[in-house]
């Protein structure tokens, strides 16, 4: 086999392998999010519906999904809707998130029955604090709605978001044990939509089911490129975590019960984050994870390529110390960029050749056809991993409503995207740059025992072993925007 056989070859294995991993997680997302579905009608109709009502249901799902599911959702179906315990939304805040506001407003407006807020602010110097009670007044909320703490105690041995959780499931306890309590944490970037905590809270009702999340997806709105290039990696990514329904804290919620006897307390008393260690615990008495298709936040926030570059290796070195499967994420990444490296040189080449007049015209095209083939395959999977979760989403505007074309430069930016057909150049643009990252990405993870988050140092050995470094408040006057969002 000679080296143009064996790339070529190559290039389309690659190719076929993202765009089939899409394909995969758009049908998964579609069976997960019609199971939800079902399950809420049946809790609506009390688990009582007639059996002509269920098999004309049953019939309706299978024509719109796959009838693959109907088992499962049948056995999970058994959701009432008098399912309403009390849900404690925690919120976590250091630095003013851009959203911050508007997160705090469309948590106010949840149309669950039985819940309310926790807020704990890292500092009162914190501009977070001040914000957080200006919405406060503004929504004319009482301390028994939404609660606001000023973190006190900043353990050295785990991370300040672990420090503030421990810090306000404590101060439930004043109000007496109750073993059906929810605990629901959330970003302070996802603006959240009225059914989110419904949604999160529902699969809740059947005793197997721990806990459950989602995740987020990266919308850039501009041509700020590290958005581009952490977007492009997220549709990757998001692949796999969801369908293994790795917990997002970003949008989690557990019973209170599960969180003490599955030890995930103690756990984050020594855990620089808090998701890492859940599905450890929850694993230790016999509890699963669901994932929520609904609750996928739509995240538009820009970043430069700098932030990118540490955001992606953050959340390897995350998947380092906690997932035992990071071997396999290192194999991909390095079969993918080797891919990508190996046909970008074989371009070059090409294109090099053929001016200076050694190479045909023909013979140019077909020595960048692997590359070609690459980043199509990707353009298409990204495309595809896109349009499932926003058409599952209930946490985007314009759903699956189709975007307006821009006709020229100047209209392809929006407050909700960017249109076609300048969204997939600029992903076919990013993804060498993604592949870069990535690859990079993974060798830092290995060897990476310092991590900075929101401007505190952290010394870490593994999951388990975290000292902080140093602290300080936020700053009152925040540095470069792109630099310092949420994550």
């Amino acid at each position: 086999m000679t080296l143009s056989t064996a790339l070529f070859s190559a290039a389309c294995s690659v190719a076929a392998l993202n765009f089939g991993a899409a394909v995969v997680f758009r049908v998964w997302m579609a069976r997960q999010a019609a199971s939800l579905r079902r399950d809420s009608r049946h809790g609506v109709a009390g688990g009582n519906s007639t059996s002509a009502e269920t098999a004309a249901d049953t019939a309706s799902a299978a024509a719109a999904e796959d009838t693959a599911a109907d088992a499962e959702a049948s056995i999970a179906g058994l959701v009432h809707a008098d399912f309403v315990p009390e849900a404690v939304v925690v919120l976590c805040v250091r630095g003013p998130d851009p959203f911050l506001a508007e997160t705090l407003h469309a948590l106010a407006r949840q149309d669950y029955s039985n819940y309310r807020l926790v807020v704990v602010v890292d500092h009162s110097q914190d501009p977070a604090w001040h914000a957080v009670q200006c919405v406060k007044r503004a929504l004319g909320l009482n301390d028994s709605q939404l609660e606001v703490q000023e973190l006190r105690e900043r353990r050295s041995e785990c991370g300040l978001k672990c420090s503030a959780l421990l810090q306000a499931i404590a101060s439930l306890e004043d109000d007496g044990p109750d073993p059906e309590r929810l605990i629901v944490t959330i970003d302070s970037d996802a603006v959240p939509a009225a059914h989110w905590l419904a949604n999160l809270v529902r699969p809740l009702a059947e005793n197997s089911v721990g806990a459950t999340t989602s995740n987020q997806w990266f919308e850039p709105t501009s041509l700020a490129w590290g958005a581009w290039v952490r977007s492009v990696w997220q549709a990757g990514a998001i692949v796999p975590t969801a369908i293994l329904a790795n917990p997002w804290a970003g949008g989690f919620a557990i019973r209170h019960r599960d969180l003490v006897d599955s030890g995930l307390l103690s756990a984050w008393k020594t855990s620089i984050i808090d998701d890492g260690p859940v599905r450890d615990s929850l694993q230790r008495i016999g509890k699963r994870v669901v994932f929520v298709p609904q609750n996928v936040v739509i995240n538009r926030e820009d970043c430069g390529i700098g932030f990118s570059l540490r955001y992606i290796r953050r959340m390897l070195t995350w998947s380092r110390l906690y997932e035992r499967t990071f071997w396999l994420t290192c194999c991909h990444a390095a079969l993918v960029a080797g891919v990508h490296v190996w046909a970008s040189l074989a371009a070059l080449t090409g294109l090099l050749a053929g001016v200076a007049g050694t190479l045909g015209a023909a013979d140019v095209l077909l020595a960048c056809v692997p590359l070609l083939l690459l980043i199509s395959g990707q353009v298409c999977g990204y495309e595809v991993v896109r349009q499932a979760v926003r058409c599952r989403s209930e946490m985007d505007g314009l759903g699956c409503r189709s975007e307006l074309e821009g006709s020229s430069i100047g209209s392809h930016v929006s407050s909700q995207g960017v249109a076609w057909p300048w969204r997939p150049l600029l992903v076919a643009a990013a993804i060498p740059w993604t592949m870069l990252a990535y690859a990079l990405g993974c060798v830092g993870a290995w060897r990476v025992r310092r991590v900075v988050w929101r401007q505190i140092a952290y010394e870490v050995t593994d999951g388990q072993q975290v000292r902080m470094l140093d602290y300080a408040p936020f700053p009152a006057v925040a540095p470069q925007p792109l630099e310092h969002h949420s994550v």
